[in-house]
């Protein structure tokens, strides 16, 4: 696993690191080239994203080492790191001291105490964590955003909305997502997240599948045969391809 990801770091990180001062180890035949594409991606912003900290943090301390210089150094080179995970126990203490921008999603389900002391939470923060952050819903994803800037560091409950086609294509959850695959498969991406949208504009199917659960166990119905998300995947493939009535 180490070598993969020193082979994806080495793909992703070799235009990331460029200067003047290489330009005298190319031949002087080449090295016009190349001085226009080093001043081209020296004042280009760049960013990097990784998602499932916790693979690499586990694979190897190599990994992590050099990640740590280019956070280190990344200013420098107008380069933008920003790592996610499910756990804040994934993120090592050098990057959360050199974070600028911290963003806590969800709050834990046992408790805020470890979480706070790991990210500095005061009191009044530990209690958003606690009571205001339940995740993603069709309100939107509330987030608690920590910011250290040159005027000082700041916290707000920031509320990040979206659209019903944004919030079909981005759920990931079970039920939600089997409804949306069969639909793809059925109607294609594009037409699917339509119906999904106008149907559902809250971005899933668990009220209304819970509803028709409890109104099946009401008549008695006990059919394990049953599926509630194949019985919505028809319904909106039907509305979908019903011909339009003048």
């Amino acid at each position: 696993s180490a070598v993969v990801y020193l082979v994806a770091l080495w793909v992703m990180g070799r235009d990331l690191f460029v200067g003047e001062e290489m330009l005298n180890d190319i031949d002087e035949r080449y090295r016009a080239h190349h001085a226009k594409k080093i001043k081209e991606l020296k004042g280009r912003r760049k960013r990097v994203f990784a998602d499932e900290l916790h693979r690499p943090a586990r694979a190897a301390p190599v990994v992590m080492n050099i990640l740590e210089s280019w956070i280190r150094e990344g200013r420098k080179w107008r380069l933008d790191m920003s790592f996610a995970s499910q756990r804040h126990q994934d993120f090592p203490d050098f990057m959360i001291d050199l974070a600028t921008s911290i963003y806590i999603l969800k709050g834990p389900q046992t408790g805020a105490d470890d979480l706070a002391a790991t990210f500095k939470l005061n009191a009044t923060e530990k209690r958003v964590v606690e009571r205001r952050l339940p995740g993603p819903g069709k309100e939107g994803a509330p987030m608690l955003a920590k910011f250290v800037t040159r005027h000082g560091n700041f916290t707000h409950l920031l509320v990040n909305t979206i659209g019903p086609r944004e919030l079909w294509a981005f759920n990931t959850t079970a039920t939600d997502r089997a409804v949306r695959d069969q639909l793809y498969e059925a109607l294609g991406p594009r037409r699917a997240r339509d119906i999904l949208a106008e149907v559902y504009p809250g971005g899933s199917v668990a009220e209304e599948k819970n509803r028709r659960l409890e109104l099946l166990n009401a008549q008695g119905g006990n059919d394990e045969n049953i599926s509630i998300e194949d019985q919505i995947v028809e319904e909106l493939v039907a509305r979908a391809t019903r011909p339009e009535t003048a």
